[in-house]
């Protein structure tokens, strides 16, 4: 997706997940804004099956609304080159939360937030680090 804007709802509980990658697919975020979506469960911005990957090169996953990664659930790969990932609201879990792998080669995580236990910002079983994380945290 290039140059897009992809706008949920507010209203909590809808079921909702703006993107989805299926097993074994890939994606490429550039410039491209995803924003207050709600899934009640999983990935509300961007969820990754198993064997999928997507990389997010420029652009927003923002206001997000999930028991479990808000911003990006990941069962496969997330890079993220640039860009930014705020203001996602978790249940439980962090923004960018699963047992995927996370790359983080640049961009911005702030302001993210959980709601009732540890976590705010990644959580993941293969984290890489790089970049700018700020104003993360948890209830």
């Amino acid at each position: 997706l290039s140059g897009c804007t992809l706008t949920g709802t507010d209203f909590r509980n809808a079921g909702v997940t703006a993107v989805k990658v299926s097993n074994g697919g890939s994606l490429t975020l550039t410039d491209t804004t995803i924003s207050n979506f709600d899934s009640n469960s999983t990935g509300a911005g961007v969820y990754v099956g198993g064997g999928g990957s997507a990389t997010m090169n420029s652009g927003a996953i923002k206001n997000n609304y999930a028991r479990y990664g808000a911003a990006v659930y990941l069962a496969g790969s997330f890079t993220m080159n640039g860009g930014e990932i705020s203001g996602n609201t978790n249940v439980n879990g962090s923004s960018i939360s699963g047992g995927g792998t996370f790359k983080w080669n640049g961009g911005t995580i702030s302001n993210n937030r959980n709601s009732t236990a540890e976590g705010g910002s990644v959580f993941g079983s293969d984290i890489n680090y790089g970049g700018t994380k700020d104003k993360n945290d948890a209830s």
